[in-house]
């Protein structure tokens, strides 16, 4: 392949991104992908350990590429207002809204007579109400790129709804809110695909069952139910993000990307 062709359409050198929920796995996997370019990297979570900052300062330090570490509890408006401040004159080429709320709560994962309105308004605050923020308030940062684009971590539960089989005889379960949430990402993408058009790209990922050392009943049903017979992994999504970020995909707004085995193609 020439190289005038990889520059064209693949090279995200010197772009800068943001990522929210940066404590997570699927960003530890993105980081390791990304800094294989030369790209400036902001990475956003509520709390960093130590041991995981050291490690992002050593793969950017190893390949060059600038890090900035920002603590901020997006369920919290003063944190968000701060965050907001501190890139205001940062020039930002892509955003990748990938934070979750996740809690240890008994509520979090309970049958829906015990799920209660009180998590329900911090899944939809950090979900959904903060990706509308965000992306509001950094329109000055996104302006200042040539070619900026947006990217939306959703989830199949967004597009269909929970099969109650596959979590028998496991703690795990699937909260109301979160799937809920999840649907109003994959809509407010279409949404501001049509209201930043056509300055800014604005699309989602939805991704799969990602797989974490589920209970191995989990799996093996996950799996049977899966044309590929396979859970996700973490770099299953590598490609979505360099297709999302890069020229590859100029002429694409307001897609939402299915990334799950197909899973979600049976009935």
């Amino acid at each position: 392949m020439k190289k005038a062709f990889i520059k064209e359409y693949f090279d995200i050198n010197n772009k800068s991104f943001l990522i929210t929920g940066a404590n997570g796995k699927l960003v530890n996997n993105f980081v390791k992908f990304l800094t294989k370019f030369k790209i400036k990297l902001i990475l956003k979570d509520k709390f960093f350990e130590k041991k995981k900052i050291k490690k992002f300062q050593m793969i950017c330090k190893k390949n060059k590429i600038q890090l900035k570490i920002i603590k901020c509890d997006f369920s919290n408006n003063k944190d968000r207002e701060k965050l907001i401040l501190n890139l205001k004159n940062t020039k930002i080429d892509v955003i990748i809204n990938n934070a979750t709320y996740t809690s240890n709560s008994k509520h979090y994962f309970s049958k829906f007579k015990f799920q209660n309105v009180s998590e329900w308004k911090k899944i939809f605050e950090v979900n959904l109400t903060t990706v509308f923020d965000l992306i509001k308030e950094l329109q000055p940062c996104l302006k200042k790129s040539k070619k900026p684009s947006i990217i939306n971590i959703a989830s199949i539960y967004g597009i269909r709804g929970p099969d109650w089989e596959i979590y028998k005889n496991t703690e795990m379960g699937n909260p109301a809110a979160y799937a809920i949430s999840k649907a109003g990402i994959i809509q407010l993408t279409r949404w501001l695909a049509n209201t930043l058009a056509p300055k800014t790209r604005v699309n989602s990922i939805t991704l799969g069952g990602i797989f974490r050392n589920q209970p191995k009943s989990f799996v093996k049903k996950y799996k049977n139910k899966t044309p590929l017979k396979r859970m996700g992994i973490e770099k299953d999504v590598n490609g979505a993000i360099l297709y999302l970020s890069s020229n590859l995909s100029n002429y694409v707004t307001g897609a939402n990307l299915v990334i799950d085995g197909g899973i979600s193609t049976k009935i």
